[in-house]
């Protein structure tokens, strides 16, 4: 999204216009209440007054449209410069957890993307296994929600440390936790599975370790794909079930509105397999993978478009972390699945390569780039 830059000289002159619009009507009125009081009941003073009266409410209100207008461009330049944050360039990536042959990890691993080589970092306090959407960096660190039903506590990783902590968390924990950072100090927390198919919308603050409910999904999900964006919070795909039954896909696009605490479908979603992997590229464009088909959906025109497909097997509980490097390149990394490698997608050629696998296949991890 393209946002108008304007120089800091038009919020000066539109704070002086206002100020010397009023100054000049005020002093008109001033002049015109003096003749009034000369000659009182003079049809044609009396006019005048309200002309100049009239003309001081008009000459205001357009000044303070043309102020909050440039207020907004000032705004909307503060969001993107914050949204550009979340996406400096990046050269690691960490991944955690997930399942191998059915065994549930707390295995740390990271992937140098300069060197293409993969080597541990210290492991979660806990097994967690369902991790795909349930983990972000904020502010030095990396955060890990969930990954199994019973569980009711964070851990939170130290990127330069390399020191992993336990924080208990004030709401309800779960498995695959969908959950988006605002670049700020507020990480959010949408849907889950816990004994039931969630639809909260809770905010977690990771200077104060608080969480508080700030709304409500129109579907509950859980192994749904969360990304924030213009105070936005977009939800896409996942999976509900009641009890014991059968899952069902949620195939749908939710937008959940900070401000309003409203949230809305925008786009129902012709597939027919579930959305396996997901990731977003900071712009307007969602990325997903299914295990028959990679597509990308642009926020702004709500339109699905096919892209050319990994070539791989097994793409079940697979990661997709956006990534953009120090040349300018973007780059899309696929981990997990039942291949022994992994791949990368360059978003500018539109082609599939692929890299060094982790020793130890996994699926459902979470993975977070740096």
């Amino acid at each position: 999204m393209k946002v108008e830059t304007i120089p800091d000289k038009r919020m000066e002159s539109s704070v002086n216009h206002i100020y010397q619009s009023v100054q000049n009507q005020m002093g008109e009125l001033a002049r015109m209440s003096s003749l009034l009081e000369i000659y009182p009941g003079k049809e044609f003073d009396q006019k005048s007054y309200e002309s100049i009266l009239s003309e001081l409410i008009r000459s205001t209100k357009n000044s303070i449209t043309e102020l909050s207008e440039c207020n907004q461009v000032l705004v909307n330049q503060f969001l993107m410069a914050k949204q550009q944050q979340l996406f400096r360039p990046h050269s690691k990536i960490f991944v955690f957890g997930g399942v191998s042959e059915n065994e549930h990890l707390k295995s740390g691993n990271i992937y140098d993307i300069r060197t293409n080589v993969w080597s541990q970092v210290v492991s979660m306090d806990l097994k967690r296994a369902c991790l795909l959407s349930s983990i972000v960096y904020a502010l030095g660190s990396i955060y890990i929600f969930g990954g199994n039903d019973i569980l009711d506590c964070l851990e939170k990783y130290n990127v330069e440390t390399n020191q992993m902590m336990r924080i208990p968390i004030q709401t309800c924990g779960g498995s695959s936790i969908a959950t988006c950072y605002n670049g700020q100090e507020i990480v959010y927390l949408v849907g889950g599975y816990k004994n039931k198919t969630m639809d909260r919308i809770d905010a977690f603050n990771i200077r104060t370790n608080e969480t508080i409910e700030i709304g409500k999904l129109n579907m509950p999900r859980y192994y749904a794909f969360s990304f924030f964006h213009y105070n936005m919070i977009y939800t896409i795909g996942g999976t509900y079930k009641n009890g014991t039954t059968n899952y069902t896909l949620v195939n749908s696009l939710e937008r959940f509105n900070i401000n309003t605490r409203r949230s809305e479908t925008i786009l129902s979603l012709e597939l027919s397999e579930r959305i396996e992997g997901a990731c977003f590229d900071g712009n307007d464009t969602i990325y997903i993978m299914t295990n028959k088909q990679f597509l990308k959906v642009s926020l702004i025109s709500l339109e699905m478009m096919i892209l050319p497909d990994v070539q791989m097997i097994g793409k079940y509980g697979v990661s997709l972390v956006y990534t953009k490097l120090e040349d300018g390149q973007s780059r899309i990394y696929l981990f997990g699945g039942k291949n022994q490698q992994d791949h990368y997608f360059d978003v500018s050629n539109r082609r599939w390569k692929s890299i060094n696998g982790k020793t130890k296949r996994t699926i459902f991890q979470g993975a977070v780039a740096v």
